[in-house]
C-alpha cells in the first residue's frame, strides 16, 4: 500500500513539473528568468568585485608586504573595518539575492 501511494505521489510530481516546464517553454518564460539571473549576477559581480579588490589592496598594503597570511586576514575580520566590510557585503549580496528571487516570482507568476 506504501508503494502504491509513492507510485502515485511520484507521477503526480512528474505531472506537476511537466505542466511548468510546458508553460516555461510555451511562453518563452525561461528566456526572460535567464536573462533576471545573468542580469542580477553582473550587477553583483560589478559591486562585489571591485569591493572585495579593493578590500585586499588595503589588506596588503597594511600589512606591509606583497602576500597576505591567514593572521592577515583573520585580524582584519576580526576588527571594526573587517566586521563591517563583511555586514556590508552580505547585506548587498542578500538584497541582490532577493530582488533576482523576486523578479523570478514574479515573471513565472506572469505566466
Amino acid at each position: 500500500m506504501d508503494a502504491e501511494k509513492t507510485g502515485l505521489i511520484i507521477r503526480s510530481w512528474k505531472q506537476d513539473v511537466r505542466v511548468v516546464w510546458n508553460t516555461l517553454a510555451q511562453r518563452h518564460v525561461l528566456a526572460r528568468l535567464v536573462a533576471v539571473r545573468i542580469m542580477y549576477g553582473m550587477l553583483a559581480g560589478l559591486v562585489l568585485g571591485p569591493l572585495a579588490a579593493g578590500a585586499i589592496q588595503w589588506l596588503t598594503k597594511s600589512g606591509g608586504g606583497e602576500v597576505i597570511s591567514n593572521f592577515d586576514l583573520s585580524a582584519f575580520f576580526l576588527s571594526f573595518q573587517g566586521m563591517a566590510f563583511l555586514v556590508l557585503t552580505m547585506t548587498f549580496a542578500l538584497t541582490v539575492f532577493f530582488f533576482e528571487q523576486s523578479g523570478m516570482i514574479i515573471i513565472s507568476r506572469a505566466s
